[in-house]
């Protein structure tokens, strides 16, 4: 069976907003939908006499899916979403999770995706309140997707991600790079040079992960910009009226990686396009601080193993050749 879009339901409208979402990614890459409908918006309303039967509720959402000729599944199930979406992962290939949410409540709280990323290691797609439905048709052919890196291999995770939905929906994907304008440990007399010189290496370092895409049909653009990381995001996306944000997050079932990262928080939570989270295989906490801090200086490689774009960082002499940090074929 074809990796399935998850949508979990409640039978609460909210919920249903990321319908229409899932459907344009469904179309586009010609995967069934898996709706998974669970009683724990029930618990969490005052008003339980209004809560459909399962039945009938899922026949007014599924049906006009079908219409439109899309494979529908469903499924339904009691007790808390990530069980219930855990439960139907076991029987069902799932490749992603769209879910509606607020930051708070049974099916949009923020803890919720970072149990499913953390349990499942699918990626997930959060659509807030204010994204209307209209908003969905922007995901369709020749889209604009955001796909922010910062050089380090923590980030390249959203790579191979950005290059299925890409491909599914001929998008242009854009490189972004957020340098920060002065790093803590530069002197103010040399903060100007240290710029450039960090700006000349990001170039190269997007450069690079764009021929690498270009090479396997993906489009891709660079582009460089110097502030604060969350609202260069947010500003990227009006510049380039972009329908997506491809991120990875460093939220994990560690103590040195729970919870969503800072930049992927504050990008759902005020991002104006939905945002899709990745994350990367599970680490040790030395692999993770290797891994999230990028080199200050270095030459731009390509890994044959793995085709990612690294950064060339002193290495210790080895007895043999060190394994890639991420098996990118397994990543999403």
């Amino acid at each position: 069976m074809d990796p399935t879009i998850l949508i979990p339901l409640d039978g609460m409208r909210f919920a249903e907003q990321a319908l229409p979402f899932a459907e344009a990614l469904a179309q586009a890459t010609a995967a069934p939908l898996l709706i998974v409908h669970t009683s724990e918006g029930a618990r969490h309303t005052d008003d339980l006499k209004d809560q459909p039967e399962p039945g009938s509720y899922l026949e007014r959402v599924v049906n006009p899916l079908r219409q439109r000729e899309l494979v529908v599944l469903t499924t339904t199930a009691s007790g808390e979403i990530v069980e219930a979406v855990t439960a139907a992962a076991k029987h069902y290939p799932i490749g992603l999770i769209v879910m509606t949410t607020r930051g708070r409540g049974p099916i949009g709280g923020s803890s919720t995706a970072q149990q499913l990323l953390a349990q499942l290691a699918v990626p997930v797609l959060l659509v807030r309140e204010w994204h209307s439905p209209h908003f969905s048709s922007s995901l369709s052919t020749g889209a604009r997707i955001i796909v922010p890196l910062d050089g380090s291999t923590l980030a390249e995770a959203a790579i191979p991600l950005a290059k299925k939905f890409g491909a599914a929906l001929e998008a242009e994907l854009i490189l972004l790079r957020i340098i920060a304008p002065r790093m803590a440990w530069v002197p103010a007399s040399s903060s100007g040079s240290e710029l450039v010189r960090r700006q000349a290496t990001a170039q190269r370092y997007l450069e690079a992960v764009a021929t690498m895409l270009k090479r396997e049909g993906i489009r891709a653009t660079v582009e460089i910009a110097v502030g604060d990381a969350s609202e260069g995001i947010n500003a990227a996306v009006v510049r380039h009226n972009a329908a997506l944000v491809i991120l990875t997050t460093c939220g994990q079932n560690t103590s040195a990686m729970a919870g969503l990262g800072r930049v992927a928080k504050v990008v759902c939570w005020c991002g104006l396009v939905p945002i899709m989270l990745t994350r990367p295989p599970i680490m040790t906490e030395t692999q993770f601080h290797e891994a999230v801090h990028a080199p200050p200086d270095g030459t731009l490689t390509v890994d044959p193993g793995s085709k990612l774009i690294l950064l060339d960082r002193p290495q210790p002499a080895q007895p043999e050749t060190p394994q890639p940090l991420f098996p990118y074929p397994h990543a999403c």
